[in-house]
């Protein structure tokens, strides 16, 4: 049988195919519309013949622009990312906007000519006011619309990282595709996000592993390729074949959605609702969990999956899948939420189990504080008061018994790495002084600079003192040398000529560093909690542990979190240590912490404020090599 190619994806279809099987293009060349309204064009019904013009105009869209192109006398493309049935995306850098990279994505119509760009810019207007409105860390943010060489693009934030299907295809070459496991971190990761979007009344109707990236600087899957773009070049189609009145003048049929991935009647009837992106999220974890498309797990005739015969899968796992793949649309679940509650129904184990690390990827920069000496452990560390639910996850915090329960469970964890490390620095004194502020670069990457000093709190004597308090020397960082923990589950660069201690425990990775003259650390503590915290719920725990602990050393203050753009929420700390001859040495901690499903991991330095800013490229550089391994089990 003659086969054609795809232009959008390059695949081989039939040559009987109207549209190519795959990503859904129609296999028709597209037509010309002509600058002639075909109210008064003599041509009529019939298709009206560019002009020479027209057609040069026309042929140049079909070109992907070059790498240096300038767009705007602002945009510079770097590289073409990608090209589909609707589009090309370029990787490009903003030079309006301090260099940053960002993506253009150029619309291509299946009609082409000025009233179809005409018409495509005013549909996409629209859109734009619902994709301006969208603000979740997990969906690119979008910045504007713009044409230039009779082209039409729009600009979003650009996601570092590999798609799934990226990361799947490197899998198989391994001999392997995702388990379970990932794949359900994937659900809890990203249902939270659809829970946003399906609330902004934003259905993304295009959900594959083609579509979700996993971003490199801390291993959340971003949602991209929102269907708004695709609606628009589907609506331009259709308003150009009203205008001809030419049935072809239109990719008329074709409907919005990859096949094999939309539910049936996305595809046949153009119907969409929350439970149609859900539908597509079951498919795509078959996909990963099986590496075969979606043609090759469900009969033709009957649409019946027919995964089971390939995949052994936990019960309530299958069940899930199952309702999600429902054939009427009826049957399966309504809300992200809905399938949020039923993952959870899985085995809760008791509040103070560990439980095994879900799988997740290079986590950001974590830092935590570092303190001086405590009398007493964390036994009088209240729990927090109240908690703040977030609306994706309510059904974690509906019992606020349970939810006490569950922070206590956290609260255990944290005590235990934060004494370990006052155990380890106990000899360090306080800081009070400067107030470093860590900013995430374009890279992901934190730096940090200093502001003016904090106003000292209240400065009663310390819970405890140093036994035999000594002359203050400079904190010394030596060459950086690679490091992984034995269990694998961490790795970062650490001073050659710092002294490390192993304090993991069971369910628990702690290891401390400090430097020869004993005046600097840096602590890793890893470790899982039994169900979802939010970030406000790990930030109060750790604002709460560190002021009943620590609010009584001298000069002790505790700054606001300062959310950051790679997720982590950062702490800044300090007090004043006493050193030989009753000087006063101010010491400053800086601290982040973020979850990643149920794994919490923090890193976290303290050194003498007044060398900050000589140790602060060391630092970076440190902090900035932190990775998380993905697979490997906490012993």
């Amino acid at each position: 049988m003659t086969q054609i190619t795809c232009r959008s994806c390059g695949r081989e279809n039939s040559s009987q195919s109207r549209f190519c099987q795959y990503c859904g293009t129609s296999m028709l060349r597209p037509p010309i519309e002509s600058s002639v309204n075909s109210e008064t064009s003599p041509l009529g019904n019939a298709e009206a013949t560019p002009s020479a013009g027209e057609q040069e105009e026309t042929d140049n869209v079909y070109v992907p622009l070059p790498p240096g192109t300038r767009l705007r006398d602002r945009y510079v493309i770097q590289q073409q990312l990608g090209q589909g049935g609707f589009g090309r995306t370029y990787r490009a850098e903003d030079t309006g906007r301090f260099n940053e990279i960002i993506v253009l994505k150029e619309l291509t119509p299946s009609v082409q000519g000025t009233y179809a760009l005409k018409k495509a810019e005013e549909l996409f207007q629209r859109e734009a006011a619902t994709l301006h409105r969208l603000e979740h860390p997990q969906i690119p943010r979008f910045w504007e619309i713009f044409t230039a060489q009779k082209r039409l693009f729009l600009v979003e934030d650009f996601a570092a990282g590999l798609t799934y299907q990226q990361v799947l295809e490197g899998y198989q070459q391994e001999g392997r595709t995702f388990n379970e496991m990932e794949v359900t971190q994937l659900f809890r990761d990203l249902l939270p996000v659809l829970s946003y979007l399906h609330g902004q009344g934003v259905i993304h109707r295009d959900i594959s592993p083609d579509n979700i990236i996993l971003r490199h600087k801390d291993g959340l899957p971003i949602l991209i390729d929102l269907g708004g773009v695709k609606q628009v070049a589907m609506d331009v189609a259709t308003e150009v074949a009203h205008q001809h009145r030419s049935a072809g003048a239109s990719t008329g049929g074709t409907r919005l959605g990859k096949i094999g991935y939309a539910p049936d009647e996305q595809m046949r009837l153009g119907l969409v609702a929350p439970h149609s992106d859900l539908y597509a999220l079951a498919v795509t974890a078959l996909v990963l969990m099986t590496g075969q498309p979606p043609q090759q797990l469900q009969d033709p005739q009957s649409l019946e999956w027919l995964w089971q015969q390939q995949l052994s899968l936990s019960p309530n796992f299958a069940n899930v899948l199952n309702k999600m793949l429902a054939p009427r649309p009826v049957d399966r679940y309504q809300s992200a939420t809905e399938v949020i509650q039923a993952l959870n129904t899985q085995i809760e184990p008791p509040p103070t189990q560990i439980m095994q690390p879900p799988p997740i990827s290079g986590m950001p920069p974590t830092l935590l504080p570092t303190v001086t000496p405590v009398a007493t452990p964390s036994a009088g560390f209240p729990p927090p008061s109240s908690t703040t639910p977030v609306p994706q996850l309510a059904s974690f915090g509906d019992d606020q018994r349970k939810s006490n329960v569950k922070l206590w469970a956290i609260a255990g964890g944290l005590s235990v790495a934060i004494m370990g490390v006052l155990a380890f620095f106990g000899y360090i004194g306080s800081n009070q002084g400067v107030d470093p502020v860590v900013s995430t670069l374009e890279s992901g990457s934190p730096t940090i600079s200093e502001s003016p000093d904090p106003s000292p709190s209240p400065s009663p004597s310390p819970t405890s003192t140093p036994s035999e308090p000594r002359q203050f020397q400079s904190v010394e960082i030596g060459e950086l040398q690679a490091y992984s923990h034995k269990s694998s589950v961490f790795s970062l660069l650490v001073p050659d000529n710092w002294t490390s201690k192993d304090n993991s425990k069971t369910g628990e990775v702690i290891v401390l560093w400090t430097d020869p003259t004993r005046n600097g650390g840096l602590v890793a503590d890893i470790f899982d909690v039994n169900y979802d915290p939010t970030q406000q719920e790990l930030t109060k725990l750790l604002q709460d542990f560190l002021k009943n602990s620590f609010e009584k050393e001298p000069d002790f203050f505790l700054r606001d979190p300062k959310p950051q753009k790679d997720g982590s929420i950062l702490l800044i700390w300090g007090y004043t240590a006493k050193a030989t001859g009753n000087v006063d040495v101010k010491l400053l901690g800086n601290s982040f912490i973020e979850r990643k499903g149920r794994r919490i991991a923090i890193l976290s330095f303290i050194v003498p404020d007044q060398q900050f800013s000589e140790l602060e490229k060391p630092l970076n550089r440190i902090i900035n090599n932190y990775k998380i391994n993905t697979t490997a089990k906490i012993p």
